[in-house]
């Protein structure tokens, strides 16, 4: 049966019912549906934006010459966050891009691994495939090892590892084409 004020099955309808886990997950996608669609009405527009990224590292000095070698310029900031708590953390911020890099003083000692669940890898945009061609150059010149620009249909890439292991990108997508008509331009625009 369906609660027909929303078009979507109602969980009191289904009592005495056996499971049947098609049904069930045909249902949560139908709410889940239901509520982004919901969302998408009530809420501003999502930035597409990233504002910052923050990421943690073992030795905030190491990192923070490594950085400062790789974006040529000093981190904007360098200090220490919620001082007192169990929350404290060293910090080091860049501005561009807006980038900071965290330390814990009881963090984990383990190497990022980007097959565990956060984290697989930060992309920094080029503009296009000669900036990326001088990142490469860059990169060989402070001695970074990184693998070859990759093209795949989405863009192109260069992967490389800052010294925690954090999977690392320098990134240009591929450029989005004009969705094609099987009309001339002005006849489907006319309709």
């Amino acid at each position: 049966m369906t609660d027909n004020r929303r078009g979507f099955d109602s969980p009191q309808l289904h009592a005495g019912r056996a499971h049947c886990p098609a049904q069930d997950a045909a249902r949560k996608r139908k709410a889940l549906t239901y509520s982004v669609y919901v969302n998408a009405m009530t809420m501003p527009p999502f930035p597409v934006t990233i504002a910052h990224v923050a990421l943690t590292v073992s030795d905030l000095e190491r990192s923070i010459e490594w950085y400062t070698a790789l974006f040529a310029t000093p981190p904007a900031h360098v200090g220490e966050m919620l001082r007192g708590t169990s929350h404290h953390y060293s910090l080091a911020v860049w501005r561009e891009p807006n980038l900071g890099l965290h330390h814990f003083a009881d963090a984990v000692a383990a190497r990022f691994d980007e097959r565990r669940p956060g984290l697989d890898h930060l992309a920094f945009a080029c503009a296009n495939t000669d900036e990326l061609h001088a990142w490469t150059a860059h990169l060989d010149r402070l001695g970074i090892e990184r693998g070859d620009i990759l093209v795949e249909p989405y863009g192109s890439g260069l992967a490389f590892r800052d010294p925690d292991n954090i999977a690392l990108e320098f990134f240009v997508p591929r450029a989005r084409t004009k969705l094609q008509t099987s009309r001339p331009p002005d006849q489907a625009l006319a309709q």
